[in-house]
């Protein structure tokens, strides 16, 4: 998807959050098929005029014309901002049931996977029931399963992987970081750069920004750090975090 590349995700994120906020789900799933690219962009037109406001009509429509014409520079042209930016996803959502409950909440989410084997809409409907949570739950259980490579697609339903089985069976913890390191870009980034010294969130936010990422907010780095602290790599000191006892082991 372009904006892995081209980091569209900070920006798609405040429509996301837009979208949730006017409660359209119409909205959402188009935001969705427009990430991914299977709608085209006079499909979105004749969408947007009916259920979108107008200016959320202007700035999805921004957004449209920026993936246009990053697609229409030839990919051996394409000025790629300077920094590791790579196939990994650039964006990520905070855990399912909150940073402290997140361990047991991925057990739950990794059983209902293995016993029913559900689709993903049919994950997201439980999981709205099972967390509370209906705004972001989607993006969030994409993540925390399909991300992390725990689980998979399998003709439209979904399974474990052997990674998401052995994380049922050991309960460790380093088979979901190693998911997160390989898949989510920025992770392995933070965790090298507390290894060296505690770091405040502005401090992360600057060094992200050094490597080029684009995100005027501090929402991403916030929920990098959310994950690595429910995983016990990372813990929070004033207004610093660092690497815990376990975080500096696997560094």
């Amino acid at each position: 998807m372009v904006y892995r590349y081209y980091a569209l995700d900070d920006e798609q994120a405040e429509l996301i959050n837009l979208a949730e906020r006017i409660g359209t789900k119409k909205t959402l799933e188009m935001l969705r098929l427009l990430a991914e690219r299977q709608i085209s962009p006079e499909t979105l037109q004749s969408i947007i005029a009916e259920i979108i406001p107008r200016d959320f009509q202007t700035r999805l429509m921004n957004l449209e014309e920026k993936i246009k014409k990053i697609e229409a520079t030839p990919s051996k042209t394409r000025k790629r901002r300077e920094g590791p930016l790579d196939d990994r996803h650039m964006a990520l959502w905070p855990p399912p049931g909150g940073r402290e409950k997140f361990m047991d909440s991925l057990i739950k989410i990794l059983g209902r996977i293995r016993d029913t084997k559900p689709r993903l809409d049919e994950l997201v409907i439980w999981g709205k029931g099972e967390f509370g949570v209906e705004k972001w739950i989607e993006n969030a259980i994409r993540i925390t399963v399909l991300y992390t490579a725990l689980a998979e697609k399998k003709d439209g339903v979904l399974v474990l992987t052997e990674n998401g089985q052995r994380y049922l069976d050991t309960r460790d913890n380093k088979v979901v970081l190693n998911g997160l390191l390989e898949n989510i870009w920025g992770v392995k980034e933070m965790l090298t750069w507390l290894k060296d010294q505690a770091l405040d969130i502005e401090e992360l936010h600057t060094k992200f920004k050094g490597i080029g990422a684009e995100w005027r907010r501090k929402h991403q780095v916030r929920y990098r750090l959310d994950w690595l602290r429910a995983l016990g790599y990372v813990n929070k000191m004033g207004r610093e975090y660092a690497l815990t006892e376990e975080g500096k082991k696997i560094m």
